[in-house]
């Protein structure tokens, strides 16, 4: 398999796939995937569906961390994250975030999910928190 360079690590982890859609681009690590979506969207379960199912297919069994980098404002349905919920290969769900109101909004979608759940100020902070949940 072709390895790409990435744009979060630069550490030995080996970004394997880049999916881009209307949303956003998702970057597929082994055992990290992270989530730029765009400006302006408001995400939900209707039009990140296939998004989901896309990734799932691509990232099959193996465990992961969800991480969402949140380089652009855009808005969240708290509850949709039930259906993450559901996805038993993710492990734990990490929010990056720039300022304090996005430290407050991701607070507060913590309430909706019992997953591990992390709030960062930078991305390497939610890799070695993600890294060190896979640990066996």
């Amino acid at each position: 398999m072709k390895s790409l360079n990435s744009p979060h690590f630069s550490d030995g982890i080996t970004l394997l796939h880049v999916y881009t859609s209307n949303l956003g681009v998702i970057y597929f690590y082994e055992h990290l995937v992270v989530a730029e979506f765009n400006e302006g969207i408001s995400l939900s379960y209707h039009n990140a569906f296939s998004l989901l199912l896309k990734s799932i297919k691509y990232v099959g069994t193996r465990p992961i961390v969800y991480i969402s980098n949140r380089i652009n404002s855009y808005s969240v349905q708290p509850n949709d994250y039930k259906y993450l919920e559901k996805v038993p290969n993710i492990k734990g769900i990490a929010i990056v975030v720039k300022d304090p109101i996005g430290t407050s909004n991701a607070m507060l979608e913590s309430k909706f999910v019992s997953k591990n759940f992390g709030v960062f100020s930078s991305i390497q902070e939610a890799q070695t928190w993600g890294l060190a949940i896979l640990e066996p």
